[in-house]
């Protein structure tokens, strides 16, 4: 019965596997264009594109590992916990160009 969740599932993931592939070439050549293209920017922009497109790897890796508990727990390292210094630099930079940028955001200004 949980076959067509799973299936739905995998095709929603194959899509953001699409879309962050497509995200990168377009983005970054947008950044190349703008003349913008600081180590920050592209950082960024891969950044979204791994987001977006990483847990199509991440859950056909689960399914190779089924019942082999160091795998599944380097899998969860790999994927999981590399996601917290990058979304940090994520935030601080977009509240940082919020106030740059004269919105006036709180987060923006707490990080000025």
């Amino acid at each position: 019965m949980a076959v067509p969740f799973f299936l739905g599932m995998k095709l929603f993931e194959a899509f953001g596997l699409g879309v962050g592939i497509v995200f990168l070439i377009v983005g970054y050549r947008r950044l190349a264009q703008s003349g913008q293209s600081s180590g920050l920017s592209v950082l960024l922009c891969s950044r979204s594109a791994w987001y977006l497109g990483n847990w199509w790897l991440h859950d056909g890796l689960h399914a190779i590992a089924i019942g082999k508990l160091w795998a599944t727990l380097g899998i969860e390292y790999g994927f999981q916990h590399h996601a917290v210094g990058p979304s940090l630099v994520t935030s601080t930079t977009n509240g940082a160009n919020l106030t740059h940028q004269g919105h006036g955001s709180r987060l923006g200004e707490a990080l000025r």
